[in-house]
């Protein structure tokens, strides 16, 4: 009895860790892809290429296809190796590793965002920097959604999947006031209260307190994936255990199900079986169009390994 009460406070202490990477993450989207940082690039990049000599109208449509191709290019290298990092983690069970990596590339890569001058000068190079850690994130979650199976069944896992999801909204919101009152500077002070970027430790003419949601991104990330890589220990045992088959041609690998070795599957006869199953084939195409690579590479993998 003693033992199964210890084992299960060790569980609610695993799922607790599990959904603070959605905590940890969400204000790199809130604040860097979205309200802050995307705004902030976008605003840098159109006064460079006016700068260059382009009229104002173009200038603006040039930042904003530069910054669209970037994100174009991130996810769509999350979208395909995202499906080959979860085979991974799903078939060997080691995700922990790998999840260490992609955080600190994340946390670097999010510092670094602070270099982003307002001259233009590491235009570029900021949106290389940020398009890494836009991976990083995503490839963070591939693995961190690679140790959920082990958290409960199917019920409580749809359960633990949603509170992680709502309490890292909560955290983009709080995180969006903290930028928002205490360091965006446009204009020279802060947002509704009127307060010096950063208690007058930043320069507002350098936009230092816009600069500083990098340094807030990697510094949140870092605090609160404490708890997660604290409680969540990693189940070694994997999801599915898998075969290699040739990828070139027409074969791909595939899991093995219920004890069952699966059968390879030609990768031009995915037409016929899209016919079949409409309702995965909108699946897929969701996933694979939505504004998050993420959710589109998780769209495809549960499309060929369903």
């Amino acid at each position: 009895m003693a033992d199964a009460i210890i084992l299960d406070q060790r569980l609610r202490k695993r799922m607790r860790g599990w959904m603070m990477f959605d905590w940890a993450t969400q204000p790199f989207y809130t604040l860097g892809l979205t309200f802050i940082f995307g705004p902030y690039f976008a605003g840098v990049a159109a006064e460079y290429f006016f700068n260059g000599g382009l009229d104002q109208e173009s200038a603006n449509a040039s930042a904003q296809t530069i910054w669209s191709w970037g994100q174009a290019a991130a996810g769509l290298f999350v979208a395909v190796i995202g499906i080959l990092a979860g085979s991974h983690a799903d078939s060997t069970g080691r995700r922990m590793p790998w999840l260490w990596a992609a955080s600190i590339v994340f946390v670097i890569c999010s510092w670094m965002l602070w270099y982003m001058v307002p001259d233009g000068s590491a235009m570029w190079s900021s949106l290389i920097i940020f398009c890494i850690a836009f991976v990083a994130a995503e490839l963070a979650l591939v693995f961190t959604n690679a140790v959920l199976p082990s958290l409960g069944n199917r019920r409580e896992v749809g359960e633990i999947s949603g509170s992680g999801a709502s309490l890292g909204y909560a955290g983009g919101i709080l995180s969006l006031f903290i930028m928002l009152f205490f360091f965006f500077d446009e204009g020279g002070k802060t947002f509704m209260i009127g307060l010096d970027p950063g208690f007058g430790f930043l320069d507002s003419e350098a936009r230092e307190g816009t600069r500083a949601v990098g340094p807030l991104i990697a510094i949140w990330f870092a605090i609160f994936m404490v708890p997660y890589f604290m409680w969540v220990r990693e189940d070694e045992t994997p999801n599915s255990h898998g075969r290699v088959l040739p990828i070139y041609g027409h074969a791909k690998t595939f899991p093995t199900r219920n004890g069952k070795a699966a059968k390879p599957i030609c990768l031009h006869g995915r037409a016929n079986v899209l016919s079949r199953r409409p309702q995965r084939t909108l699946c897929l195409w969701r996933g694979l169009c939505s504004f998050d690579p993420g959710l589109g590479a998780n769209a495809a993998w549960y499309f060929w390994y369903n």
